[in-house]
């Protein structure tokens, strides 16, 4: 397990933009399988293939998501202003290769799981919902990618088991809230 500045690090350097259409200067995605060697080089954390990671604008649909992680009115204007982008996607933690996956030969072939496998992940193994906003900062004339965490509860119990056997004692925070705003830069 790895503290959230570090697995920020690891996401936005498996970021991808494309700066040949400027037009789309606000657009990214996550690069899954560079994701997935920063992340098994460094944790036990996984990135749950459900298809290709891409930011979009967000729409109406994504004011209730969005407010699981951002609360302020000033944030809020941000991200529905029409400029900026945002994607999610699930981690997931195999606790050091005690939650043993049973894959079928498709799922080990393709990496796309089934449903099935998708349901145990999500109720057995702690996990990480992930949103990753990207923005203009006026102020510093750059880009500012803002990765925000949501846990679920197995996620908390295991890092509190985790700190109490004083393997995971770096983390600071409110596990509850998952209250990160360490914000990224960039210059694109």
């Amino acid at each position: 397990m790895i503290e959230f500045k570090e697995l920020k690090t690891l996401i936005q350097k498996a970021t991808v933009v494309d700066k040949t259409d400027i037009s789309n200067m606000f657009s990214f995605t996550v690069d899954q399988e560079k994701l997935e060697d920063l992340l098994s080089k460094k944790t036990d954390l996984h990135v749950l293939n459900l298809g290709p990671i891409k930011s979009r604008r967000p729409t109406l649909d994504d004011y209730i998501p969005v407010s699981e992680y951002v609360y302020k009115k000033e944030a809020f204007d941000g991200i529905f202003n029409g400029e900026t982008n945002i994607a999610n996607f699930i981690i997931y933690c195999d606790m050091d290769g005690k939650a043993v996956l049973e894959l079928s030969d498709e799922e080990k072939e393709t990496g796309a799981f089934s449903r099935n496998t998708i349901n145990f992940i999500m109720s057995e193994l702690p996990i990480y919902r992930t949103l990753i906003i990207k923005r203009f900062n006026a102020r510093e004339e750059k880009f500012d990618y803002l990765i925000y965490f949501r846990s679920n509860r197995v996620m908390i119990n295991y890092i509190k088991a985790l700190r109490e056997e004083g393997e995971f004692e770096n983390v600071t925070g409110n596990l509850e809230a998952v209250d990160n705003k360490e914000e990224l830069s960039t210059e694109e």
